[in-house]
Formats: structure tokens, sequence, C-alpha cells
């Protein structure tokens, strides 16, 4: 069973930490926060590598997917609805100490409202993004530093809504819009899963054109895992739409806040964001296996796994805490590393 221990202790925000990403390979994450600035780390030491000032506060992110880290072409989303694309080349910067220009490329969803989430298909290279009350579609192009927005997606197109919920013959039926939250391809079926904050989970055809089922994702594609804003975390079986568990959290009912929640330890596993300061770790049975302290009454709505180096990491961002705001990094095999620290701040 994997145990973790804290690592490193992150300090130097001013403001909420609202996203965190892992590189392809997990040699680093990046860190969004309500400053508006995105952050770079090393995995294994926390030191920063790379800070990006951006236009508003940073609500998403997401790395293109590679076979190294060299040259990684790095979407981050804010929240007036902007999408800033910059090519960065850690190892370079890791080896030379170089700083990054804070030139970007800006791509033109023309929307209105925060960036929620990305998600991106390999096989199709269709890259999907939330933003305000619509989903979007474009391709994914080439992976070359170029500054010409044409070279890295084509023209993003808005995709349908979901059916009203007068549709699904509901008791309180609702005209508002919807409010897509989350975006996951099921690379295997072909299929985009959009969760709506009203309209509950749609699956989509690859393309994002028409609905293949109504239901209410691990790697396998069997499972999905969803938080319902009340009691928990909803686990329903993809394929039919059946509820199968509810992964009970503690939540006071006026904290109306959106918690994450990931497939872990080769989706044996599932990590959960919290309100009061205690993430927790546990199996598909709802056997609770750790619970990974932070300060009491912190927020946890960033969380992001990865494993590198035969590790296994977990890092986790507080929200809501002002000048007391941390990121926390926690390894499986800390005594790897000697020289812990308990504080590094965030510079570049």
């Amino acid at each position: 069973m994997n145990r973790y221990t804290l690592l490193h202790k992150i300090t130097g925000f001013k403001d909420s930490i609202n996203c965190i990403q892992f590189s392809p390979t997990h040699r680093y994450f990046a860190v969004g926060s309500d400053e508006g600035y995105t952050r770079i780390y090393k995995t294994d030491s926390g030191d920063c590598l790379v800070e990006l000032l951006g236009v508003n506060t940073v609500t998403a992110l997401f790395w293109h997917p590679s076979q190294d880290d060299q040259l990684l072409k790095f979407f981050i989303g804010y929240g007036d609805g902007s999408v800033a694309v910059y090519f960065v080349d850690p190892v370079r910067i890791e080896r030379e100490l170089r700083t990054v220009s804070s030139e970007s490329v800006q791509i033109d969803f023309d929307a209105e409202g925060p960036v929620e989430d990305f998600a991106f298909n390999p096989t199709s290279l269709y890259l999907s993004v939330i933003i305000g009350t619509q989903v979007f579609m474009c391709l994914s192009l080439n992976n070359e530093a170029s500054h010409d927005p044409a070279l890295i997606t084509t023209n993003p197109r808005a995709m349908a809504d979901p059916p009203s919920l007068h549709d699904y013959k509901t008791d309180t039926p609702r005209s508002n819009p919807p409010q897509p939250r989350n975006v996951h391809f099921a690379i295997k079926s072909n299929n985009l899963i959009v969760s709506y904050l009203e309209h509950g989970v749609v699956c989509w055809d690859g393309k994002g054109k028409n609905i293949v089922r109504q239901i209410a994702i691990e790697t396998h594609e069997r499972h999905i895992v969803v938080h319902n804003l009340l009691s928990g975390f909803d686990q329903y079986d993809l394929r039919t739409g059946e509820r199968l568990a509810t992964h009970l959290v503690n939540t006071p009912p006026e904290c109306n806040i959106g918690l994450p929640v990931l497939f872990i330890h080769k989706d044996a596993d599932l990590l959960f964001g919290d309100i009061r300061g205690e993430v927790t770790i546990a199996d598909l049975g709802q056997h609770i296996t750790q619970r990974l302290a932070h300060p009491k009454e912190s927020i946890i709505q960033a969380v992001a796994y990865g494993e590198w180096r035969n590790n296994s990491y977990i890092v986790t961002g507080t929200a809501e805490t002002e000048a007391s705001t941390f990121v926390y990094i926690w390894s499986t095999n800390p005594s790897d590393y000697p020289a812990q620290q308990e504080e590094t701040r965030s510079k570049t």
C-alpha cells in the first residue's frame, strides 16, 4: 500500500491555488493561482523554474502530450475566457537557468466566462476546451514553436447545448443555460464526456457533434466519479449510467464548492479534494487508506497525481487562505531525498 509523506511545502503565494497539472513525464508540474501567475516546478525538489504572469486569474492548465519534456506546448486558461499558449523547454531552463519571455500566443475562442477545463485526444488530435457556458472543439496541430495561432489549432467550434432539463422529464424543470464544468475523452470508445452543473453528465461522440447516450474516467473507461456538491462523490458505471456508490464527505450545506477527484495508483484508488484540510485517499470499496493533513479548515480545490523515477507524487494547493496559501508535495519515498526542504520559496 502506498503511504505518502510530506516532501516539500512551497510558500510565497498570496491568493488561492486553482489548478495543478503535471507535465507529460511528471518530471515537472505547474501551478495556477488567483494572482494570475503560473509557476512551473521540479517535482522532486520543489524548485521553481519558470514564473509566467498572465492577464487574469488562472483557472485551467494543460500540457500538450509529448514523448519527452523538450519544448512543451503549454496552455493556460484565464478567468476572462482568454487562452494563452507558451512553448516551454524546462530541461534547457533547468540547465541554463534562463528565463522565459512573457510573450505568448493567444487563441481566440470568442467566448465569455472563465476557462474551466481542457481535454485532449491523442488519437484524433481533438482538443476540447470549456469556456463559460460553451464547450469548444478544435484540432491540435504541430508542436513547433510558432507564434502563428493558425499553426497551433484549427478554428474552434462551439458544441451544441445538451438537451434541456425538460427533455429529462424532471420534476423541477429549469431554463438555466448549461454550465459545463469538466470534460474528458474516452479514448477507447472515442467519446467525449462532459459534466454539467444541472444537466448531468452527457456522453457525446468523439467530435462533439452527437449525443451517444445520457448518463447521469478511469483509464479502462469503466467508471466515472463526480462531486455532487452535496453529500460527496458519486461513482457511476460509464457504460450503463448506474450509480454504483457515493463516497461520503462531511460538507456543510452552505459550502457549495466543487471539489476535485482523481483516479490514482493505476485506477485502484481515488484522491479527493476537501474543504476542511483533509485530502483523502480511498479505494473503490470506500475504504480510506490515508488522509493527507493540511492546516485546519483549508479548502483544497486543486490536486494532481504523478509518477516520476519510481516514486508516486501528490501535489495539493490551498485556497481562500490569502498569504497563508501553500502548495504541498507528497511522496511515497521521501527518504530518497536526504536534503529535504520543509519550505521552498516560489521564485525563478
